[in-house]
């Protein structure tokens, strides 16, 4: 008997929500954890650090951001590794293969960047992440700042 398309999207929604349910659970269960352990010294390299936020701008721009961005990149990456592992871009693979592919690479991307958000290097990375975007802000600025100048003193000659 042949599985229809609204078995396999029921399926995949369902199993999206376990896992989302499961990741969920974890943080809560690690943030319990660490709540109650009584071991605040977060020296040891190791261990994990559930990071705290004082306000919904801090959330946004210190842990939705860079979880977006390691998703994206991620996704990207695994989509690529899921096709050639596949073999979606020969000529006798369909659109449905290439569309399960990219959803098994965006589940995997949420997965993995979910389980980095406790470990300090995420902190690491949220850190250089701001760095590049805040200096890229900066040189753009003065790129455009420059690129008028000149263009004022061109048209002055």
């Amino acid at each position: 008997m042949p599985v229809g398309v609204e078995t396999i999207s029921t399926l995949t929604k369902k199993v999206g929500i376990i896992l989302l349910f499961g990741i969920f659970l974890g943080g809560s269960v690690s943030a319990d954890y660490y709540y109650n352990s009584g071991n605040q010294d977060n020296s040891d390299v190791n261990s994990f650090s559930i990071p705290e936020y004082d306000s919904q701008k801090e959330i946004a721009t210190q842990l939705v951001a860079p979880f977006l961005l390691i998703t994206v990149i991620l996704q990207i990456g695994l989509r690529r590794a899921l096709y050639f592992t596949l073999d979606t871009n020969s000529p006798l693979a369909g659109d449905s293969e290439k569309k399960k592919a990219r959803k098994q690479a965006t589940i995997i991307a949420l997965i993995i960047a979910g389980m980095m958000i406790p470990t300090p290097l995420f902190q690491n990375l949220n850190r250089f992440v701001s760095w590049v975007f805040g200096s890229g802000i900066y040189i753009l600025l003065g790129t455009a700042v420059i690129y008028f100048l000149y263009r004022l003193a061109v048209d002055i000659r």
